[in-house]
């Protein structure tokens, strides 16, 4: 099997429709090539995040009040075929219509967890526009002015722990407060903003119970990745540091 080969038949095999003979050679390339096998992974985590997103999003909710009329009326409008024809060659256009549908109409409703997102905002490196020279009171009138709307600080018990500064970031296209940390030398960065319905699960990570209190755990290019909410912020908590520490640092934010 060539690599154009495995392009074709990688976003096949994710909805098992690939023959078993076939899904053998895959895997077999796949454990040759690691070019391949890199971008099969990406693809992969792509379809899972884009599932879990959508799964996430329905589950318990009605759809929008004339949704389906509307869909219906784009399949005659696009049909254009005959009575008892048109189905067929509409049912791409449906499902298409569907999911362009949920994803417009969840966007404002269940933002999921993002890794990828966060991971790229804490990877840049981004110079805080404000310093905590002055402590977290100077910070905190930052965050006032510039969100409009409150945010807890971490406050562990662990003088390793040094807040740096912030800045302004933007995350769900929504505009959130990026907390810049030192701790022992290594970066940790802070995202909260205000939460817009119910945080998704990326498929690669677990829920965890701390104190009572569920956090999402996880780990994404080689960064541990750590959210909660609390009073209507949701907090996402991105470092290379231990997962676990990251956790015990995530839990220290008081509701």
């Amino acid at each position: 099997m060539e690599c154009r080969e495995v392009e074709r038949l990688a976003d096949l095999s994710l909805d098992g429709e690939v023959s078993a003979g076939e899904q053998a050679e895959l895997e077999a390339h796949l454990m040759r090539c690691a070019e391949c096998r890199a971008r099969t992974t990406t693809l992969r985590w792509m379809h899972d995040s884009i599932r879990a997103k959508l799964q996430d999003s329905v589950d318990g909710l009605e759809p929008p009040a004339g949704l389906k009329d509307r869909i219906c009326t784009e399949l005659r409008v696009e049909g254009g075929a005959a009575p008892g024809t048109a189905w067929r060659a509409a049912l791409p256009l449906s499902m298409a219509l569907a999911v362009v549908a949920i994803l417009s109409w969840s966007r404002s409703h269940a933002p999921s967890l993002d890794p990828e997102e966060t991971v790229d905002r804490h990877t840049q490196n981004m110079m805080p526009e404000v310093r905590a020279r002055g402590g977290e009171q100077e910070v905190q009138r930052y965050i006032q002015k510039q969100l409009g709307h409150p945010v807890e600080l971490p406050q562990p018990d662990d003088r390793n722990l040094r807040l740096v500064g912030a800045r302004v970031s933007h995350l769900d296209n929504a505009d959130a407060v990026h907390l810049l940390y030192d701790h022992r030398g290594a970066r940790i960065s802070v995202f909260a903003n205000p939460k817009r319905g119910n945080m998704a699960m990326p498929a690669s990570f677990s829920r965890r119970l701390v104190e009572g209190r569920p956090y999402l755990v996880g780990s994404h290019r080689g960064y541990n990745v750590v959210a909660t909410e609390r009073d209507d912020v949701v907090y996402r908590f991105v470092s290379d540091v231990d997962g676990a520490e990251l956790v015990r640092i995530a839990a220290s934010v008081q509701p």
